[in-house]
């Protein structure tokens, strides 16, 4: 009787802690869901109130800090944090190796109103036979391509050749001439320095 009796609270521990087990597997699994869920990145699109002004891209999340680069609207980005309610730190969604930077969190949207948003990105056709894209507008940058002429080219925006000197201030708008093209050309996207190679496409 005393084995019986014995053996059936030792079943019973048994069962309580696989019962514990279980609650704290669950528990587990919930907190770490959460966190993948909190540091989830977003996909947003850019968006001036004001058309004929691209959004302006920011070393940090102040207005006073460098311009690293100015976009047209409808262009895909990608968010990586909300630093506050007015900045979010975001990486323009294919750059390749780095391109993070600061926008005003006015200039991005999200959801149904992103899938709203009219493009002012511009298209051009390229005229050379030969050209490539670097995959980085500076430093060690690898390539994309080649590519040829009569390609469908999409001006995503411009990044100010001085945009990693130190020392320099850089003033808005930026320029075709002071500044490396950021493209899309069919899947890709990369950067060019040469202008030249393209034409605009007529409206």
């Amino acid at each position: 009787m005393k084995y019986r009796f014995a053996l059936g609270c030792q079943i019973a521990k048994s069962r309580t802690l696989v019962a514990m087990a279980v609650v704290l597997m669950m528990f587990c699994v919930g907190v770490i869901s959460a966190s993948a869920s909190s540091q989830a990145t977003e996909m947003a699109v850019t968006n001036s109130f004001d058309p004929e002004t691209r959004v302006a891209v920011y070393s940090e999340p102040s207005i006073s800090s460098k311009l690293i680069g100015e976009y047209f609207n409808g262009v895909s980005v990608e968010v990586l944090e909300h630093v506050s309610d007015e900045w979010v730190k975001m990486d323009i969604h294919t750059f390749g190796t780095g391109g993070n930077g600061y926008v005003m969190a006015k200039d991005i949207v999200f959801g149904d109103e992103a899938d709203s948003v009219v493009k002012t990105t511009i298209m051009y056709v390229s005229i050379n036979d030969y050209f490539i894209l670097d995959t980085h507008p500076f430093g060690q940058s690898g390539e994309i391509g080649p590519f040829g002429k009569g390609e469908s080219v999409e001006l995503l925006g411009l990044v100010p050749w001085l945009a990693y000197e130190e020392g320099i201030e850089i003033t808005r708008p930026l320029d075709l001439d002071g500044s490396k093209l950021h493209l899309r050309i069919g899947d890709v996207t990369g950067f060019l320095a040469d202008f030249s190679v393209l034409q605009k496409v007529d409206d």
